[in-house]
C-alpha cells in the first residue's frame, strides 16, 4: 500500500516558498501546476430567490447548471451557467416538496438529483427541473446495520448506487440502485477505517469512496465494498469538509479551518493550496463544499452565504 500522508519533496518545497515569501494563499506560486482563475460570484446573504443563507452542498451538471442546497432557507435553487436563477423549491417542512436542514445535493446520472434532508431523516429525489420524485426514509426496522438516522451527506457511484454519511452512527450507509439499504462501513468496530466526525463523501469514477473527517483531520479513503485503501491529508488537513475528483484524478478538499481549498495528486500527494479566509473573490469563510464539471470549480462558501465559480488550467 502507498503511504498517501506523507507530504512530497514539491509540496514541502511550496510550504516553504509560502512562509519564505509571506504571500497570501491564493496568490498563484510558479512551481503551482494549476492556475485558478476567479469566474462569477453568484448570491448574497438573505432569503429572497437567488441569495443563500449558510449554502451547504453544490453540484453541476454537464450543460454548466448549477444545483445548491441552501441550507439555512431550507430551500433548493437552479442557476444557469451565468448565475441566472432558473428554478427553486424548497420551504420548511417535511412534506415532499419542503425540507429540515438540506445539506447536501449530489447527481450521478445528471438527470435526478438527490439531496440528504438531515432533519426530516431521509434522502429525497428531484429531477433536473426540480421536482419531486420520491424519497428514501430513516428505517427503524431494518437491522441496525442498515439503519440511518441523520444523513448529512451523499455521493452517487456509476453504477447508479448512493453512499450516504450517517452522522449519528458516525458509518456509511450503501443503498443499492433500488435504493434499498444494503450495508455498512466505518463504525466504530471498522479498525483504522473507523470513521470519527466525517463530514462529506464522494464516489469517484474509478469507484473509490473517499470521506473527509474533521475529527481525524483527513479524508479516508475506501474501496466500493468499504475496505480501507489510505489515509490522504494527514498533518495537512486541519477541518475537512466538502471534496471531489476531477482533472487528471486529482482530489479537491474544502478546509473549513483555513478557509483554503487543498488539491492532491491522484496518488493522495499535496501538491496546492489555494485561498484564505476573507470575503473576497479568492478568499473564503468556512466553504462547505466542493464541486469540478469540465475545468470549472464550483465552492459552496458557505460562511460567506455565496457561490464561487473558477476555471483551472492545467499549466
Amino acid at each position: 500500500m502507498k503511504n498517501f500522508h506523507k507530504i512530497s519533496p514539491l509540496a514541502c518545497y511550496v510550504l516553504f516558498a509560502c512562509l519564505l515569501s509571506g504571500s497570501a494563499l491564493g496568490q498563484q506560486l510558479a512551481l503551482n501546476p494549476l492556475q485558478i482563475t476567479w469566474v462569477m460570484t453568484i448570491g448574497e446573504k438573505g432569503d429572497q430567490p437567488g441569495q443563500f443563507m449558510l449554502p451547504g452542498g453544490i453540484t453541476a451538471d454537464a450543460n454548466g447548471s448549477i444545483y445548491v442546497a441552501d441550507t439555512g432557507n431550507n430551500r433548493l435553487q437552479k442557476f444557469d451557467s451565468t448565475g441566472k436563477l432558473l428554478a427553486i423549491t424548497g420551504g420548511f417542512g417535511w412534506d415532499s416538496e419542503q425540507f429540515q436542514q438540506p445539506v447536501d445535493i449530489c447527481s450521478g446520472n445528471m438527470l435526478d438529483f438527490y439531496i440528504a434532508d438531515r432533519d426530516n431523516s431521509r434522502i429525497v429525489r428531484y429531477n433536473k427541473e426540480m421536482h419531486f420524485i420520491s424519497a428514501v426514509y430513516a428505517n427503524a426496522a431494518l437491522e441496525e446495520k442498515l439503519q440511518f438516522v441523520f444523513p448529512i451527506s451523499l455521493s452517487m457511484s456509476i453504477h447508479g448506487e448512493l453512499f450516504l454519511i450517517d452522522s449519528e452512527n458516525s458509518k456509511i450507509v450503501k443503498l443499492n440502485a433500488r435504493f434499498e439499504p444494503a450495508f455498512s462501513f466505518g463504525d466504530f468496530d471498522w479498525g483504522q477505517g473507523a470513521l470519527d466526525k466525517p463530514a462529506q463523501i464522494h464516489v469517484s469514477r474509478n469507484d473509490q469512496v473517499f470521506v473527509s473527517d474533521q475529527g481525524k483531520q483527513c479524508v479516508l479513503v475506501y474501496d466500493y465494498f468499504g475496505n480501507t485503501l489510505a489515509e490522504i491529508g494527514r498533518g495537512v488537513l486541519v477541518s475537512p469538509s466538502g471534496l471531489c475528483t476531477g482533472l487528471n484524478d486529482m482530489l479537491v478538499v474544502a478546509d473549513s479551518g483555513p478557509d483554503q481549498l487543498l488539491f492532491f495528486d491522484k496518488n493522495g500527494a499535496f501538491f496546492q493550496q489555494f485561498g484564505a479566509n476573507g470575503n473576497d473573490f479568492g478568499a473564503f469563510n468556512n466553504p462547505g463544499d466542493v464541486a469540478i464539471q469540465n475545468d470549472l470549480l464550483y465552492v459552496a462558501d458557505t460562511g460567506n452565504h455565496r457561490v464561487l465559480v473558477f476555471k483551472i488550467t492545467v499549466r
